[in-house]
């Protein structure tokens, strides 16, 4: 399935496995941990004893998802944003690959530092695929500089 590049990103669309669909699938139907927050920021750091799915719910308050801690993981790790009103930053490991196929309202994704915007199937190492709804914020994604 062809995932969209960014618009004006002059980047060619990605293609992903069918192998790596079907994961994205098994992760999205297993139960996850949810974190909440309104009229609040939040601050979310994961580990890799975590479970490769994390789903977002914010309204009203700026989040931060460090995921820097998984570095060394192999396969994708799915985050489900359901955001109104306010900035989502992850913080991501250099070199990242980012599958986005989030709804956006009125606001953008931005790639700050290293963060490669396609997936090349034959590649190991992070994926972090994005999906949900993102309405009146900006998703900033930031490849760790170190």
């Amino acid at each position: 399935m062809p995932v969209p590049a960014k618009k004006g990103s002059g980047q060619a669309p990605a293609t992903l496995s069918q192998a790596f669909e079907r994961e994205l699938d098994r992760l999205d139907g297993e139960p996850a941990p949810t974190s909440v927050s309104f009229f609040s920021d939040l601050e979310l750091r994961l580990h890799p004893e975590d479970p490769p799915l994390r789903r977002v719910v914010a309204a009203v308050g700026d989040t931060t998802l460090d995921l820097r801690d998984l570095a060394e993981s192999r396969g994708p790790v799915l985050v489900k944003l359901v955001t109104i009103l306010g900035d989502r930053r992850l913080i991501v490991p250099a070199g990242t690959r980012l599958v986005s196929r989030l709804k956006m309202l009125g606001g953008e994704i931005k790639r700050e530092g290293r963060v490669e915007a396609e997936v090349e199937e034959d590649e190991d190492g992070l994926v972090i695929v994005l999906t949900g709804v993102s309405v009146l914020g900006d998703i900033v994604i930031e490849g760790d500089r170190s």
